[in-house]
């Protein structure tokens, strides 16, 4: 899979245009090939001058996100703030599903460095934001008709993802019973 994205970036490479696949190579390089080059590669796409401010912000709170599964808090702060700084600039529609989907993150994300940080209440109002929003992006989209099955798919998985950080730091306070009752919203 490395090989034919690394290939895939390369024949879809435009002058002063990110590759329009760069993000799925650099996603399957982290999962699948070696964290060094993924953090490298992260740092150069976030750099990138040709990406729109929505992007670079959706690229950065996903670096942050790899910072903060290494420990690396410090830089996980910083591209968080950076995403942030980024995400505020965002003009027109905030309802659009990839806008959601960026400030559903930036909170998923907030709520881990908090944990890690030791600030569980702090990291509980972050992760019910973040859920918050989740949950209601899957609401909004499920009740449109001929909404995208695409977005709609998106939109279940983030707020799994969502609920397993929310369910993760419940577990994590003894608070099994608030963990079940997070889980068992999932499974409606």
């Amino acid at each position: 899979r490395i090989v034919a994205l690394r290939r895939l970036v390369e024949l879809t490479a435009k002058p002063d245009q990110a590759a329009p696949y760069i993000g799925y190579l650099w996603r399957e390089i982290w999962r699948n090939g070696s964290q060094s080059e993924a953090m490298e590669m992260g740092e150069k796409i976030v750099d990138d001058k040709s990406l729109g401010t929505a992007a670079r912000a959706a690229y950065l709170v996903q670096l942050g996100g790899d910072y903060a599964s290494l420990g690396e808090r410090a830089k996980a702060r910083s591209a968080l703030a950076r995403s942030e700084a980024e995400a505020a600039r965002i003009e027109g529609d905030r309802s659009s599903p990839g806008v959601v989907f960026l400030f559903t993150e930036i909170e998923r994300l907030r709520s881990s460095l908090l944990q890690q940080e030791g600030d569980f209440d702090g990291a509980e109002a972050a992760a019910r934001r973040s859920l918050g929003m989740a949950n209601a992006e899957v609401a909004r989209l499920r009740s449109m008709r001929g909404a995208n099955p695409l977005h709609v798919d998106r939109s279940v998985r983030e707020r799994n993802a969502v609920m397993a950080r929310a369910v993760w730091l419940a577990v994590a306070q003894g608070k099994s019973a608030e963990a079940e009752l997070i889980a068992r919203t999932g499974i409606r």
